[in-house]
C-alpha cells in the first residue's frame, strides 16, 4: 500500500506544475505519516496482547506447579496417573510458548493468522488444566 502511495505521489509530481507540486508534496508526506501512525499503533495493540498472552501462560505456568506440589497428597496409582496428566499439561504448555515464542517479531498477517491458533491453544489448555485439577480432588 506504501509503495502503491509513493507511487501515485510520484506520478503526480511529474504531472504537476512547480505550485502544484507543493502541495502534492504535502499530501504525499501527511499520507505517509498517517500510514507511520496506523502501523505504530496496530504494532502497539499486538505487543499488548502478545503480553496479555504471556501473562496468561506464567499464570497457567503457576497453576500447574501447583497441581505438581499437591501430589504428595496422593498415592500408588492415583499418583502416578496425576503425575502423566501434570507431565502432559506441562508439555502442552512448552509446546504453547514455544508457538508464542516463534510468532514474536512477526507482524501483519503473520501475526494475524497465528493469532486465532493460539486463543484456541491457550482456551485448550487452560480447560485441560481445570479437568485436572478436578480430577485431582
Amino acid at each position: 500500500m506504501r509503495e502503491l502511495l509513493i507511487l501515485g505521489a510520484a506520478a503526480a509530481l511529474v504531472a504537476c506544475s512547480d505550485g502544484a507540486q507543493k502541495h502534492v508534496e504535502k499530501a504525499r508526506d501527511k499520507a505517509q505519516e498517517a500510514l507511520s501512525a496506523v502501523s505504530a499503533a496496530a504494532g502497539a495493540q499486538t505487543d499488548a496482547y502478545r503480553q496479555q498472552l504471556e501473562n496468561r501462560l506464567q499464570l497457567l505456568s503457576a497453576k500447574i506447579e501447583s497441581l505438581r506440589r499437591d501430589l504428595g497428597k496422593l498415592q500408588g496409582d492415583a499418583r502416578k496417573s496425576a503425575e502423566e496428566r501434570i507431565t502432559q499439561l506441562e508439555k502442552r504448555r512448552d509446546d504453547l510458548a514455544k508457538k508464542l515464542h516463534d510468532v514474536e517479531g512477526k507482524g501483519g498477517d503473520a501475526w494475524g493468522a497465528a493469532r486465532d491458533g493460539l486463543n484456541k491453544a491457550f482456551d485448550d489448555l487452560e480447560s485441560t488444566f481445570e479437568d485436572v485439577k478436578d480430577k485431582l480432588k
